[in-house]
């Protein structure tokens, strides 16, 4: 594991984590071979939810076990390595500690933290993770939340429809 300080880019809610993408990451601790180079960003699992949650434009630095993209598994198989080179991303891991917020943005990426906000909003007021996660995906478009047994649910229904397209027209509608 290394340790890295950089500036959040994106905050995405999973079911039972986070996932921040860290920009221009710097080595603070930790071991790399001559020959590596920490790319322009990283997309990083945390290891929990209820952990201090950092929005976009805080710096940060966290323990972390970085990997390299993974090749596709068949032949023509889904491509990650093509996906993450236009999602801008150079490595992919997950944290092997808590992340510590190092300064706190008052500018950042404005929809970014409006949509953190919304998000901390809906989850403070319920007890309820799952229709927390679902109201969020009506009001500002983030599925990633929803645990995959309601997915089932959602789609024998016949309603997953809904869910892709409310979500952003909702957002388009909340932002006028």
């Amino acid at each position: 594991g290394i340790t890295i300080e950089g500036q959040v880019g994106e905050v995405d809610a999973l079911p039972k984590a986070l996932r921040v993408v860290i920009n221009n990451p710097v080595l603070v601790s930790g071991y790399m071979r001559p020959d590596q180079v920490l790319p322009d960003s990283v997309r990083v699992k945390l290891k929990n939810k209820d952990i201090a949650q950092p929005a976009a434009g805080d710096s940060v630095r966290l323990r972390t076990v970085l990997l390299p993209l993974s090749a596709p598994v068949a032949p023509a198989a889904f491509d990650f390595q093509r996906h993450a080179f236009y999602l801008g991303l150079g490595a992919t891991g997950y944290a092997i500690g808590d992340i510590e917020i190092i300064s706190k943005s008052d500018h950042g990426n404005f929809f970014e933290n409006m949509r953190h906000a919304i998000r901390r909003k809906i989850e403070s007021s319920t007890e309820d993770k799952t229709i927390a996660a679902i109201a969020t995906a009506f009001l500002i478009g983030e599925t990633k939340a929803i645990p995959e047994p309601t997915w089932d649910i959602i789609r024998a229904s016949g309603i997953a429809h809904l869910l892709a397209i409310s979500g952003f027209h909702i957002t388009v509608i909340t932002g006028f």
